[in-house]
């Protein structure tokens, strides 16, 4: 079973024109959000991060950690150090 809280965590993301979902972790006094590449494929291009708020859609301050993207072991994911 997924705890409630899990679903606070969960945030719509976007970069550029692609938008998907991301989930925020805290660990050892940093926050990180993991989300799916493909969302981010216009990172390379825009180096946006920007999370939906109640105010609407606010960019995010952020480091690319990592992205892993393969087909054959389907990995489809990115984490960002958020918060920085």
């Amino acid at each position: 079973m997924v705890p409630e809280v899990a679903f606070r965590r969960t945030y719509a993301v976007k970069c550029g024109s692609d938008a998907g979902t991301g989930v925020v972790v805290d660990f050892s006094e940093a926050r990180f959000l993991i989300s799916e590449n493909h969302v981010f494929s216009q990172y390379e291009n825009v180096k946006t991060l920007e999370v939906l708020t109640e105010s609407g859609w606010q960019r995010v301050p952020h480091t690319l950690l990592v992205r892993g993207a393969s087909i054959e072991s389907h990995d489809d994911y990115i984490v960002f150090e958020i918060g920085n």
